[in-house]
Order: C-alpha cells, then sequence, then structure tokens
C-alpha cells in the first residue's frame, strides 16, 4: 500500500509539471502521508525541501526562494 500510494504522489506531482532535480517542499503534520509523499518525490526524482509550520512566514519564503521550490506539499492542519 505504501508503495502504491508513493507512486500515486510521484504520478501526481510530475502532473504538476515537477521534473528530476525540482526542489519540492513539504510542510505537513507529521504522520504516514509525510513518509508517502518524501518517497513518492524520491520516486519522482524531486529534491524534498522540509518545512515545519512554526518556521515563522518569512522564513518559510526564504527556504522556497533559496532552493527554487515549484511546488509545496501541505494539508489544512499547516496551512
Amino acid at each position: 500500500q505504501l508503495d502504491a500510494r508513493a507512486n500515486q504522489v510521484a504520478h501526481d506531482v510530475i502532473g504538476r509539471g515537477v521534473r528530476p532535480g525540482d526542489a519540492v517542499g513539504v510542510l505537513l503534520e507529521r504522520s504516514i502521508e509525510t513518509v508517502t509523499t518524501v518517497l513518492g518525490l524520491m520516486k519522482a526524482g524531486a529534491v524534498y525541501v522540509p518545512l515545519d509550520a512554526r518556521y515563522p512566514a518569512d522564513r518559510i519564503r526564504h527556504v522556497l526562494a533559496d532552493t527554487g521550490a515549484t511546488l509545496v506539499v501541505t494539508d489544512d492542519a499547516s496551512q
């Protein structure tokens, strides 16, 4: 099930234009969804950029700008 879900994440991010080597921000609560997202990003060849909801908004913007993240994966709880 984990592999199937990670494949789905990989296809989803590729469908959103993510290419191998692209940075993708991950702003999720710690959960199995975080694990499947990171595995999916690895399968897509993307670079995982960990973000923490406790970071100030300016810090998150700086990290995203500095890494050139093309996408951010998040959930309702972390927004």
